[in-house]
């Protein structure tokens, strides 16, 4: 709280000697256009994780044997772009109303480790699938949308900064879980999936908070820059996984931290004054 008043009171101070120098116009209603990066973070780990040795193939199936390796296991989202647009409407000086609407292309750093495979598979199915698993980069895309609140410090001057707030939901085009690699074995390839994702987890509710600053650049356009928490709930492993595959699975919020660059176009505006 104490750093949320301190938020609040260097605001107000710059709004007043910033709004007392301007003579600018007031926008009313934007147009933002807006890319950046996502930083990413990690997503889950499983320190101990068997996975059954295959015995021979039998007509192109695979049955497991009595012998287990034991895998490390880890997820992290990799930083990505991020883009979109929004809209934002103040009715009054300071306070304004945001739609917004952008895309996140999310990607996923995956590692596969093991102290010792079983030497008994001369192919090493599991070294090349846990290899296989290493090696790749799984991807998904998001789309998030979101509405909340903004507020300006300086509506009339050149350089104003601003907080905001909001909700919203985002759309996954996959789920957090699952996780599989390729092996070759008698010249064909062949994929064993370690963790099945039988419902993925594909929309979460989101939060935003940022900050940022707008620069006048001409009487209809702005320049934006700004730095953003996405907190959004994602599925994630909390164990190893039975011999079915499927793994203990929970719920937690994450934090995602985004910087935007942008350009508003100005699409209304009404003239200031100086004080």
């Amino acid at each position: 709280m104490k750093a949320l008043r301190l938020t609040f009171a260097i605001l107000a101070l710059g709004s007043t000697r910033l709004t007392a120098q301007g003579t600018g116009s007031q926008p009313n209603l934007i147009l933002s256009l807006f890319a950046g990066v996502a930083a990413g973070h990690s997503l889950w780990s499983v320190g101990q994780q068997p996975l059954c040795v295959y015995g021979p193939e039998v007509g192109g199936v695979f049955t497991c044997s009595s012998i287990n390796d034991t895998l490390q296991l880890s997820r992290t989202v990799t930083s990505s772009i991020v883009a979109g647009a929004s809209a934002t409407y103040f009715p009054s000086s300071h306070i304004g109303y945001q739609l917004e609407l952008y895309y996140l292309g999310q990607s996923y750093d995956d590692t596969c480790s093991a102290s010792q495979f079983d030497t008994t598979d001369v192919n090493q199915v599991n070294a090349q699938v846990c290899n296989s698993v290493t090696s790749s980069a799984p991807s998904s895309g998001a789309i998030g949308f979101f509405g909340g609140v903004v507020y300006r410090a300086a509506p009339t001057a050149t350089i104003s900064p601003y907080i905001r707030g909001g909700l919203g939901l985002i759309s996954y085009s996959g789920g957090t879980i699952a996780m599989a690699g390729d092996f070759a074995e008698n010249s064909q390839i062949f994929t064993r999936s370690i963790y099945f994702d039988e419902n993925p987890k594909t929309t979460s509710f989101s939060a935003q908070f940022g900050v940022g600053i707008t620069m006048r650049t001409s009487p209809g356009y702005q320049f934006r820059l700004e730095l953003r928490d996405a907190i959004a709930d994602l599925a994630y492993v909390t164990g190893p996984a039975p011999a079915s595959g499927v793994p203990p699975t929970a719920t937690k919020w994450f934090h995602n931290v985004l910087l935007t660059i942008g350009l508003d176009v100005v699409l209304e505006q009404k003239r200031g004054r100086r004080y």
